[in-house]
């Protein structure tokens, strides 16, 4: 990953030692602040009467359809802010990895209220978004499909990353616009600063 890239992602968190070694802000925020943004989106969402929504959370990654698993960063926000998922989202992928291959006969088993599709340069949507069972979905059918920063949605793992994820959430379910695409890392950073300076 060239340095341009990082900074995009974490733009005020990039430091850099020497040639080779980087140090990144892994956990930025702290953890009071990820349990008061989580708070404050679940209590918007059950006051907009979406507490219980399903949320289903797919990528491609080098030609494998995957679906973000519940045990991950993505999986464990959307626990936390009182969203449901697909069944088939809560099987274990490999030991450390946050999502779970999903065969492509069974993209079906991974339809829910709101289809959420994590792209960006490392995630290429096409093996997904050109089978014939996507064309069925419900989400698909009713258009409740958005097309979000796979960087922070899939990966997370950071106090910056799940409050990417949570303003997503209230951007595309109370207010009924679009998710925050890589143009927007520098708003959403400075967002993100002012609420937890």
């Amino acid at each position: 990953m060239g340095t341009e890239r990082l900074e995009l992602v974490l733009p005020a968190g990039v430091e850099w030692c020497g040639d080779e070694r980087r140090d990144l802000f892994v956990f930025i925020g702290s953890f009071d602040d990820e349990r008061a943004f989580e708070a404050d989106t679940a209590q918007a969402l059950a006051d907009q009467g979406l507490n219980g929504s399903s949320v289903s959370v797919m990528t491609v990654r080098l030609g494998n359809i995957l679906a973000v698993n519940a045990s991950g960063a993505t999986g464990e926000i959307l626990t936390a802010v009182d969203l449901t998922r697909p069944a088939a989202q809560f099987a274990e992928g490999p030991p450390g990895i946050p999502f779970a291959p999903v065969s492509p006969e069974t993209i079906g088993d991974h339809d829910a209220d709101l289809l959420v599709l994590a792209e960006g340069v490392n995630f290429d949507l096409a093996p997904l978004v050109d089978s014939p069972i996507y064309g069925q979905l419900g989400a698909v059918q009713n258009g409740a499909v958005a097309e979000v920063v796979g960087d922070t949605w899939v990966l997370g793992g950071t106090g910056f990353a799940t409050y990417w994820v949570l303003q997503d959430l209230v951007d595309i379910l109370i207010d009924g616009g679009e998710p925050a695409g890589f143009d927007d890392t520098s708003a959403r950073w400075t967002s993100f600063l002012e609420l937890t300076s």
